[in-house]
């Protein structure tokens, strides 16, 4: 009688034990689709190199969605605009909204070989200013960028993202300029080199312009 009592209570612990497996293995599944629905929409990819030839990958993550708020969302294939001048072709505006697009502008401005342009919608007015000052044309400024090409490739190769690249960030140093600089093991290569380790913008009338690149030590 006590061996038919023990055999009944470890058949009832057994059901309960299955009824429990039952509801709680849809709840698991259910738990597990959630967290791969968040997973898959934090990044997406959007071409950044791609006016640099030979650029690791030829595309760049793009930031998570949200990364952005408060800014208007803004694709690669949006960033350039033509107004009209009164000529056939018009006249091609740049928009950067983040650090990330003016180094998208930088990118495609050195492909293109396009000094033009990188002066007028790349290059912020204040360091234009400052090659006047010394009797220079800012068209030289393109030319110093372009002959270290492979340097750049090799700084944006290290910041894809921009801003949004993990442990990377924008950062005042005062006079409304921002900067976007590779620090510590990941820049140590390009420091041992002296190479440019980073960008500095500002925002000129709506949009972030390229101050100037970032040289270790200063």
């Amino acid at each position: 009688m006590v061996r038919a009592l023990v055999q009944r209570v470890r058949g009832v612990a057994r059901e309960r034990l299955r009824g429990s497996a039952r509801v709680l293995m849809p709840a698991c599944l259910v738990i597990l689709a959630m967290g791969c629905e968040v997973e898959e929409t934090r990044i997406g990819y959007r071409p950044l190199l791609g006016g640099l030839p030979g650029a690791e990958g030829g595309y760049a993550v793009s930031p998570p969605r949200g990364a952005e708020e408060g800014v208007k969302q803004l694709g690669d294939d949006e960033l350039e605009i033509t107004q009209p001048d009164g000529t056939a072709k018009g006249k091609k505006v740049l928009l950067a909204r983040t650090a990330r697009h003016v180094m998208v502008h930088i990118a495609n401005t050195i492909g293109k070989d396009d000094s033009e342009l990188f002066v007028t919608e790349v290059l912020s007015e204040r360091t234009k200013a400052e090659y006047f000052e010394r009797g220079l044309n800012p068209s030289e400024a393109f030319a110093t960028v372009k002959a270290r090409q492979a340097e750049v490739q090799r700084l944006f190769n290290l910041m894809p993202m921009g801003e949004y690249t993990p442990g990377l960030f924008l950062r005042g140093i005062g006079g409304g300029v921002q900067r976007l600089e590779v620090t510590g093991k990941m820049a140590q290569s390009l420091v041992e080199s002296g190479e440019w380790t980073g960008i500095d913008v500002v925002m000129e009338r709506g949009n972030y312009r390229l101050l100037w690149f970032v040289t270790p030590g200063r």
